[in-house]
């Protein structure tokens, strides 16, 4: 029962001080969530749909009313629909099957490809949860492995349709504005499939130069997942008392902590180009 497995772990194995700063640490990581939601929620819906389409002319005390009451609405809609969920498992897949994989391919081509718009990002998440929705839809006898797991063994063929579709939409529709790319790669500098902005900004400027650190990003990245799955696994490992597995593990994350400091911090810039 996934439902049971953190509260029987917590229970089992974390001693009376420990599992208080558990509990602590579960209804801090709760409320972060919450805030952040319900924070966010108002400004994408009275900012992006209110003030756009419904009242453009809005001022900022009737813009400020109208967050309000979203987030009130927000609130009370979200507690409504938690007390109609099965479990939190079914919310997990939803998140990991349908949303994350809607939005991950795209999040990433935002940074590295020019052509991406927000036509193929929208498309995108709508496919992932199409995609999920259908899952849900199929009868249970229809797999040979628990429903639960549906979802998890189906996320590799959802992220290639998300993807398929995301890039196919991106280049059947019109580019975004080219100052506006042209602005963004200039002050950002990624590396990827920037070739016509890129050229379109050298152009202008000849004096830019072009990122051509791909090769120590990639590997400060590899290095920042393992020591990000070392500070997950740590307390872990804490909790259930293993000491070597702890010792090891804070030995990798403190190796790749100095990796980090000395081939990504130490070069960071120390003041801002004169292109950006």
């Amino acid at each position: 029962d996934f439902e049971n497995i953190l509260p029987s772990a917590i229970l089992e194995f974390a001693p009376v001080g420990i599992m208080g700063l558990v509990l602590a640490g579960l209804i801090a990581a709760f409320m972060s969530t919450f805030a952040s939601t319900v924070n966010a929620v108002p400004a994408y819906l009275v900012n992006d749909v209110y003030k756009r389409y419904i009242n453009p002319l809005a001022d900022t005390k009737t813009l400020i009313h109208t967050s309000y009451i979203v987030s009130i609405l927000v609130v009370i809609l979200s507690t409504v629909i938690g007390l109609y969920i099965e479990s939190i498992n079914s919310i997990l897949q939803l998140l990991v099957s349908g949303l994350w994989a809607g939005y991950a391919i795209a999040n990433v081509l935002k940074w590295h490809w020019w052509r991406l718009n927000g036509y193929g990002y929208f498309t995108s998440m709508l496919a992932g949860l199409v995609c999920f929705i259908v899952i849900a839809f199929i009868p249970d006898s229809a797999f040979d492995i628990p429903r639960e797991m549906v979802a998890l063994y189906a996320f590799p063929l959802i992220l290639l349709i998300t993807g398929a579709v995301c890039i196919g939409v991106s280049l059947l529709t019109p580019p975004e504005d080219e100052a506006l790319l042209k602005r963004f790669y200039k002050n950002v500098n990624p590396w990827g499939f920037w070739g016509p902005i890129r050229q379109a900004v050298i152009d202008e400027d000849p004096a830019f130069a072009a990122n051509g650190d791909f090769k120590r990003d990639m590997f400060n990245i590899v290095i920042g997942v393992i020591a990000q799955t070392c500070l997950v696994a740590l307390p872990i490992f804490m909790v259930i008392k293993e000491g070597w597995s702890s010792l090891w593990t804070l030995t990798i994350f403190i190796i790749c902590a100095w990796i980090l400091k000395r081939n990504w911090y130490d070069k960071l810039p120390q003041e801002t180009p004169s292109h950006a």
